[in-house]
């Protein structure tokens, strides 16, 4: 551990550092929540210096947030995989299992949603939520204009934040009427109430 400590001190790149800390950051959230994780623990498990770290991320919020952008990169590979050689009303399909499977699997979004208010301000919480529901909403926007729908871009923009809000809202209550985390029924609620929003319009 030692060696590897090292080695990442003295020979990785900037990028290398800055995706050990997050991983380091995000193991640490998920283990010990947002207040009790210590960010001494994940410059030790990122191999680097602590001063290394709050040059990077100078606070616990900045680390929060890089820990976001970071599932959201790994969503944004997921959908884009998912939805090759779809059309629209499949990829919308896609991309809503994809991000089911994310939220229903991270214990990071878990943590965030039940700490998150508590432990930062709520102009904070405000801000990071929003970023981030506009961040996929135009991400999954522009892999639906990449499977060929012809609507306008900013239908499918409410149709995509739709989607991300109803996402995001099942970590903190989930449904009484239909098991989301259940891969086959998030499939059929996106095939019956979202492909719909995204049909190519009737002339």
């Amino acid at each position: 551990m030692v060696l590897v400590e090292m080695s990442l001190r003295t020979s990785a790149t900037p990028d290398e550092q800055r995706e050990a800390i997050l991983e380091a950051a995000q193991s640490e959230f998920e283990r010990f929540g947002l207040r009790k994780s210590s960010v001494d623990d994940m410059a030790r498990e990122a191999g680097v210096s602590r001063s290394t770290l709050y040059r990077r991320f100078p606070n616990k919020e900045s680390l929060i947030i890089g820990v976001l952008s970071k599932i959201g990169g790994g969503l944004l590979e997921r959908l884009e995989a998912a939805t090759r050689s779809c059309d629209p009303e499949q990829a919308v399909v896609e991309a809503f299992c994809a991000a089911m499977d994310i939220v229903v699997s991270s214990p990071f979004l878990r943590t965030l949603a039940l700490e998150g208010s508590v432990f930062l301000p709520h102009n904070a919480v405000v801000k990071m939520r929003r970023k981030l529901v506009d961040d996929m909403a135009i991400r999954i926007a522009k892999v639906l204009k990449k499977c060929g729908s012809t609507r306008e871009f900013k239908d499918l923009l409410v149709v995509s934040e739709t989607m991300v809000r109803l996402v995001l809202s099942h970590i903190e209550t989930t449904s009484s009427f239909v098991n989301l985390e259940n891969p086959d029924d998030a499939r059929q609620f996106g095939e019956r109430y979202l492909a719909p929003l995204v049909a190519e319009p009737t002339k």
